[in-house]
């Protein structure tokens, strides 16, 4: 009976000393930066560049449309108006039409959606 107890404190006290161990190696491999390659980062963990050629008739009318749309109730961003397209169309602009980037803006103006719902 006795025998069983030491063996059992035994064990106890090598978990102990390993998990003060672990947590000695873990702290110090996060002071020295290390410990980044093992956890997830969530800069890794989004799209960083996304390459699409937008034709100027494109970029144009949705500047005219951000400019003409400052002294309007609704204010429309040129660069959210062609980065909805760019995703609609998946990055491929030389299917750009003239009609989506009107039915857009008539949505945001008529606020039947706004960006936010849309994306």
């Amino acid at each position: 009976m006795i025998k069983k107890v030491k063996i059992k404190h035994g064990v106890i006290c090598e978990l102990i000393l390993l998990i003060v161990l672990v947590s000695c190696l873990i702290y110090k491999n996060y002071m020295e930066g290390s410990i980044n390659a093992f956890l997830s980062n969530s800069e890794t963990d989004y799209i960083k560049w996304v390459d699409f050629d937008i034709s100027s008739s494109a970029m144009g009318k949705a500047y005219e449309y951000d400019v003409e749309s400052q002294t309007q109730e609704v204010k429309l961003n040129w660069i959210e108006l062609l980065a909805y397209l760019g995703t609609r169309y998946g990055g491929d602009f030389s299917r750009y039409k003239e009609k989506d980037l009107n039915e857009l803006v008539r949505k945001l103006q008529n606020k039947e959606e706004n960006i936010g719902t849309l994306t």
